[in-house]
């Protein structure tokens, strides 16, 4: 007899689509109603108004070289993870990309390894920070390597700093993400998700890291390291978010938010390829 695949239950498909997206979506909007004002004052008042307020962001390097006799004989990566993950996230690519003779330099983001994060910045601060770590090991050209969280910041190296970027490959995440064009429940809970994981780094230890666990948990993200080493400060970046754009407004002197983030690269910055799923 042919092999019949049984039927989800309805009940079942609800179980494991619809109540956690539901739930992210309440969570967001108990969040937005509770903290998003208190959010948007502290990023005008840390963004614009103190600059002792925020700290630099801190963006470390692993530097991975061929063996001896093939240094230069193929072109540098930087990899650059995104969230819920570590430079952990590479070895097994970085294992095979060295063997083959490439260089790889694996880039570390604020809070991906329990290092604290005294308080959030703009997205481009962050990618400015990349930079300028990845200059003390490289000054000429790189391929980049990035996912998630890590391609918005590598788009964003590549659009301020197109000198040293040759060309790009992103995972998951693009350098156009355009809210208008997405349905609005989903778009209410992707904007959820980023508002309870800000407010997550905004309230710290017990209670964000607890939270940042239970959505990844929720959410069924595969880290590639114990749900337990995951912290609110690597939610830094959510906040971020909202940093640039209170940024963004202040300077446009407008109240109305951004629809869309577009960092797509230009042709100057070489070809780009996006995978998904």
């Amino acid at each position: 007899m042919p092999h019949v695949t049984p039927r989800k239950s309805a009940l079942r498909t609800v179980l494991e689509w619809y109540l956690p997206l539901g739930a992210v979506w309440l969570l967001g909007c108990v969040a937005s109603v509770i903290c998003v004002p208190i959010s948007l004052a502290v990023a005008i008042h840390a963004s614009l108004w103190s600059s002792e307020a925020a700290s630099r962001p801190r963006v470390t390097i692993e530097d991975h070289r061929p063996g001896q006799g093939r240094e230069g004989e193929k072109d540098t990566l930087l990899l650059v993870h995104g969230w819920p993950d570590s430079p952990r996230l590479w070895d097994g690519v970085v294992q095979g990309l060295v063997a083959k003779g490439y260089r790889c330099l694996v880039a570390s983001m604020p809070g991906a390894q329990g290092d604290r994060v005294d308080s959030a910045t703009t997205l481009e601060d962050v990618s400015d920070a990349l930079w300028e770590e990845l200059v003390r090991y490289e000054r000429k050209p790189v391929t980049l390597l990035i996912h998630d969280w890590g391609a918005v910041f590598g788009f964003l190296l590549a659009e301020r700093y197109p000198e040293s970027v040759t060309r790009i490959a992103a995972l998951e995440v693009g350098g156009h993400y355009a809210l208008d064009g997405v349905p609005l429940q989903e778009s209410l809970a992707l904007l959820g998700c980023h508002i309870v994981l800000a407010c997550a780094f905004l309230v710290g230890w017990p209670v964000g890291t607890y939270g940042v666990r239970a959505l990844a948990w929720l959410w069924g993200y595969p880290p590639a390291r114990p749900y337990s080493e995951l912290t609110a400060d690597m939610s830094c970046h959510d906040l971020s978010l909202f940093f640039s754009e209170a940024v963004r407004m202040w300077k446009n002197q407008s109240l109305r938010p951004s629809p869309s983030l577009d960092y797509s690269p230009a042709e100057r910055q070489g070809p780009c390829l996006f995978v998904y799923g």
